[in-house]
């Protein structure tokens, strides 16, 4: 890949390291005959493991230019089959997929917390989504005490971080340090999701100030936010970053009646 001429506006970072690229796809417990869907398969070095694998393999990649270099790597793969488009853009029920394949990708920085949203939320579900991103956004979306861990909370049973990947691992090399993420039990945890999502957002608009006070200001009782916190348990100063999941459930339900 020393010709390709990297672009930055698609975010591109190859991960060169095989240690790692085998690490990520060992983390989707890719086996024989499972549907993968991966995401910017770049110059394929994560598909060559998964192909190894012998799964079927469809790579959706935006840069036009590798689709030849991706076909004529993998001419003898009668289980791979890649299209040129954009993720974002693309109508999933086109590739053919059954619920519950497994998906995996190096995504973009600039646009991965969209392609996650799209897959936690979308009705043709994966088993199973393994991703590489910026390590903030992993941490994010993987620990307590951020609105993104609710978020993955809501649409996953358990969201697992795997490793931090340096930048010296990727050509070229990003500013930052990257993560492998895994998501697992893909599904809506309660029967409300969006409603419950749009409360929690609001409770995290001032993280750093004291949950009942940014819950008043969108009209909820303050007194009764505060009564409700010590029954569970907690705080009556707590903010939003030291709720779990199954807190806010029982507070937004409480605050609902």
């Amino acid at each position: 890949m020393n010709e390709h001429n990297f672009k930055k506006q698609l975010g591109q970072n190859f991960l060169i390291d095989i240690e790692s690229i085998i690490d990520f796809v060992d983390s989707a417990n890719i086996k024989e005959g499972d549907e993968v869907l991966e995401i910017g398969p770049g110059d394929g070095a994560v598909s060559d493991q998964i192909l190894q694998r012998k799964a079927q393999l469809t790579a959706v990649e935006l840069d036009s230019d590798l689709i030849p270099t991706l076909r004529e790597r993998f001419a003898d793969y009668s289980n791979f089959n890649v299209i040129n488009s954009d993720i974002l853009n693309l109508d999933l029920n086109q590739l053919g997929l059954k619920p519950g394949y497994i998906l995996i990708g190096s995504l973009p920085y600039n646009i991965s917390k969209q392609i996650i949203n799209r897959f936690l939320k979308t009705s043709l579900r994966p088993s199973r989504m393994c991703f590489i991103l910026q390590k903030e956004v992993a941490y994010d979306y993987a620990f307590k005490g951020r609105f993104l861990n609710i978020l993955a909370n809501t649409y996953s049973g358990k969201v697992t971080y795997i490793k931090t990947l340096p930048a010296h691992f990727f050509n070229p090399e990003p500013k930052v340090e990257s993560a492998i993420i895994k998501f697992e039990e893909l599904g809506p945890r309660f029967e409300a999701p969006e409603a419950l999502l749009k409360f929690v957002r609001i409770a995290f608009s001032a993280p750093r100030k004291i949950l009942s006070k940014n819950l008043a200001n969108a009209g909820f009782d303050k007194l009764q936010i505060e009564l409700l916190l010590k029954k569970m348990g907690l705080s009556e100063k707590s903010r939003a970053g030291e709720l779990g999941f199954q807190d806010w459930i029982e507070l937004y339900k409480a605050l609902k009646k």
